[in-house]
């Protein structure tokens, strides 16, 4: 990696003059205007050795020069301000270590020492259609797995299913009263029919209708209440319905994923698994003297004595009986370090979700389910619309996740039409490409932002071929793919890789990719890629507006462009699909 390899070179100058290593450190430069890149050595070597950062700046760049292979990797070295060391990096350096990356299938990056990651996102109750909250979870949770993958880590995806929740209490209520003389409802053993009596669209329907009238009406909301405790305790009706509805639920889910290219997790393990191990944990976790009775129920204290603001304990058991959620996301904690045994743990969700799941990790921290395991919480903001306000839909409601899938598509469509390539596919082609352009557009347009920060959907800016959005770095990549593939057949070839004035700045960008997904990757910052991304779309275009390829008569100087266009399309491709985003064949 570029400056992973410049630190390396750099390294024995600085330890000879009496500097730590870490003086050696080289990043990419503060002022590109100036320099490509820079080392800060001297001002944090200053009060080590006693001296003005500029003196010992001016001792790092004389041994520098008078280390001959060392400086031929420079076309020039200056001094700024108190002792800032600038280097431009020299063309024969940048064309090595191009070539190097060009052959390398990772393009350069050195995977880190691999860890097992348990990475859960995406995660929808049973019984409910999913909604906006969904897409940009599942988007953010694809976007990290595939980084962590491409990273050498092995990752186990968990797609944890809300199934055991008040809203099936509240969906068997309903149905009873639409139809009582279902047999689920009734006291017997079975045998219950093979089919379920609704279809996924009119579950979707019943929800809504039942949710309203529990948040309306006490004694629907204890209704509700009765039949959730039923199907706990093991009603055998009730249970068989259940089935129907997570076996259509699940069906659902893994159709919308594959809509938006998302591959199914790899374990699906709901709230009704961990069932199994919470009345052992209860007690072992007393056995170890770790639960307490708080206010009449059962809990743990996870409060610290560094806290800044109170942190409440985490109840597990009710006054009235039954379990909490704590008590489910404790088992499952205890699940995993035992199935899995992870380094890190990653769990996605929305702000709300933050308190409580602090205390679920400080919980297991003290029962010892977590005891080498790292827990990462990857929150995220909201989607908006244009008032700044959570994006609602014309008529006021939520929008469904695939309304904004198919949104996408359908401004996908429009803008395809608009440039005429409809008449230039066949009708699959149009439409294949217009899918993954509409991907594109709601993944870049989400992906962009850092995954904390709220963003305004706005699918006519995102489906723009120009700007900061997917289909101008997908548009970048068909351009030079098309570029290639005149060259092939006019019989041009490329060549040896060699950098000019005008390929020095996108030379620098394509070697920055390692660093740039170790960075991403490592943070679990998507959009620190994409933004990269666009950088480097937008110089590959300065450079194809300003160099004429194909009209070159020089066939060393066109091979050598072929071949770094080339690698740039190769990047562009790659890091695109490290966010979930396909280039299309045409535009």
């Amino acid at each position: 990696m570029l400056l992973a390899a410049l630190t390396e070179k750099l390294t024995p100058v600085i330890t000879s003059l009496g500097l730590p290593e870490s003086c050696a450190r080289v990043t990419v430069a503060d002022r590109p205007d100036l320099a490509d890149v820079q080392c800060n050595g001297a001002l944090q070597g200053a009060k080590a050795l006693g001296q003005p950062p500029r003196a010992i700046a001016e001792k790092i760049v004389a041994a520098i020069k008078e280390d001959a292979q060392l400086s031929g990797s420079f076309s020039d070295i200056t001094i700024a301000g108190p002792g800032f060391i600038n280097f431009k990096l020299a063309p024969s350096y940048l064309a090595a270590q191009l070539t190097v990356q060009s052959g390398d299938k990772k393009f350069g990056f050195v995977v880190p020492p691999s860890k097992k990651i348990l990475l859960e996102y995406n995660s929808p109750n049973m019984a409910k259609d999913m909604h906006v909250g969904h897409l940009r979870n599942t988007m953010l949770g694809d976007a990290v797995k595939r980084m962590l993958q491409f990273s050498g880590h092995n990752v186990i995806t968990d797609n944890h299913l809300g199934d055991w929740g008040l809203q099936l209490g509240q969906v068997f209520s309903e149905l009873q009263r639409q139809q009582p003389n279902l047999p689920y409802f009734q006291d017997m053993d079975g045998p219950f029919p093979s089919e379920a009596p609704m279809t996924f669209e009119e579950l979707c329907v019943i929800y809504p209708l039942a949710s309203k009238k529990a948040k309306e009406d006490p004694a629907e909301l204890a209704r509700a209440q009765d039949f959730t405790a039923q199907l706990h305790n093991g009603h055998k009706g009730l249970r068989a319905l259940w089935q129907h509805i997570v076996t259509m639920s699940v069906a659902d889910i893994k159709k919308k994923l594959d809509e938006i290219d998302v591959e199914s997790m790899d374990t699906w393990y709901g709230e009704s698994y961990m069932e199994q191990y919470i009345p052992m944990m209860m007690d072992e976790l007393a056995k170890k003297n770790i639960t307490e009775e708080i206010d009449g129920a059962i809990g743990i204290q996870v409060a610290q004595p560094d806290d800044k603001f109170d942190i409440p304990p985490l109840i597990l058991a009710k006054k009235m009986g039954g379990v909490t959620y704590g008590a489910t996301d404790l088992a499952t904690f205890y699940q995993r370090q035992k199935d899995f045994d992870p380094d890190v743990c990653i769990v996605l969700t929305d702000f709300r979700q933050e308190l409580h799941f602090e205390r679920v990790y400080r919980a297991a921290k003290r029962a010892g389910y977590a005891d080498r395991m790292e827990f990462v919480h990857l929150m995220y903001g909201t989607i908006n619309g244009n008032d700044g306000k959570p994006y609602k839909t014309r008529a006021g409601s939520t929008p469904r996740f695939e309304e904004l899938v198919y949104l996408s598509f359908d401004k996908a469509r429009e803008r395809l039409k608009e440039i005429k390539l409809n008449e230039k596919l066949s009708p699959e082609e149009f439409e294949a490409t217009a899918r993954q352009i509409g991907l594109a557009s709601i993944k870049f347009g989400d992906l962009i932002n850092h995954r904390r920060s709220d963003y305004i959907f706005d699918i006519d800016k995102f489906v723009s071929f120009e700007g900061k959005t997917g289909p101008y770095i997908q548009y970048t990549a068909v351009r030079i793919n098309a570029l290639l593939a005149k060259a092939k057949e006019q019989g041009a070839q490329s060549g040896r890789i060699a950098v000019d004035e005008h390929q020095h700045e996108v030379a620098l960008l394509l070697l920055q990719f390692p660093e740039i997904v170790l960075e991403a990757a490592t943070q679990y910052a998507p959009n620190i890629l994409a933004d990269y991304l666009f950088r480097l779309a937008q110089g590959v275009n300065r450079y194809y507006q300003n160099v004429h390829v194909l009209s070159e008569s020089d066939a060393e100087k066109r091979g050598a462009a072929l071949a770094f266009l080339q690698l740039s399309a190769r990047i562009l491709t790659q890091g695109l699909s490290l966010i979930g985003i396909m280039v299309p064949t045409k535009m």
